[in-house]
């Protein structure tokens, strides 16, 4: 009997799938967008921590500067290659100059999310030394908890932003609508990619050795790696959700958000 086409009809295991051959066909573009805005930034601000960079303004300033970049560039990386996936999974030809319109436009709502979920790390990035390693699991749990939560209710808005062309609001309300008799399969995706990416950083750590910044930049790169398989995950269950939703299929909904 055919699968019924319901949300119900989700299955994690070829979303992973789709997402890999989605990703080995649009290689060099996701690759050039998550090294461009996810790693290279990421990159600047372990440098600038490990270095210890001579502010010529207040440090606390700068420094919520520098991460405030940061988060705007994952952001629109976040969106960039949603749109990517998302216009190749409709039929249409994937351009990095559409994608790059796109993440922009995504941007407000990528980043309310990456704010939620980085919200109890913020302070150790501030104030490293006023937090002992009792402190930092809490927080690093607490952020894992929030990532697990946002995925399985609206982790799908920064697809529907990016693919669809919604504000904010809208693109929060149609992630819900989507994720309705999917979220614990939404939330298995996400801890899925999560233990992935603590487990490539530990085995990053471990082969780098020592510390300094070769080590933080092996970590940053383990972390890319996992960044850019997500990054073709997650909109490939949107698109997924999306035609078990609405019915729609490759190639008829191809043009209604041009």
């Amino acid at each position: 009997m055919d699968e019924p086409l319901t949300p119900r009809g989700f299955r994690v295991a070829a979303a992973i799938a789709e997402g890999f051959r989605v990703l080995a066909a649009e290689a060099a573009p996701l690759t050039l967008l998550v090294v461009l805005f996810y790693f290279a930034p990421d990159a600047v601000v372990e440098t600038l921590r490990l270095r210890g960079f001579a502010w010529v303004i207040h440090p606390g300033v700068a420094w919520a500067g520098v991460l405030a970049a940061h988060f705007v560039l994952v952001s629109l990386c976040a969106g960039a290659t949603a749109k990517l996936v998302i216009d190749r999974l409709d039929g249409r030809p994937p351009s990095l100059l559409t994608a790059l319109a796109a993440g922009v436009r995504a941007i407000p709502v990528a980043l309310a999310l990456i704010l939620v979920a980085e919200a109890p790390e913020l302070p150790l990035l501030w104030f490293p030394a006023s937090f002992g390693p009792g402190m930092a699991l809490m927080a690093v749990f607490a952020n894992f908890a929030l990532n697990l939560g946002l995925s399985s209710f609206v982790g799908l808005a920064v697809p529907a932003a990016a693919g669809e062309r919604r504000g904010p609001v809208s693109a929060f309300v149609r992630a819900w609508r989507l994720a309705r008799g999917a979220r614990w399969r939404l939330f298995l995706l996400t801890l899925i990619y999560l233990v992935a990416f603590v487990v490539a950083q530990i085995v990053a750590s471990g082969v780098a050795g020592g510390s300094g910044e070769v080590q933080a930049y092996v970590v940053s790169a383990a972390a890319a790696l996992t960044t850019l398989v997500d990054a073709a995950v997650t909109p490939v269950a949107f698109v997924q959700l999306r035609r078990l939703n609405d019915g729609a299929q490759p190639g008829a909904i191809a043009g209604i958000f041009d």
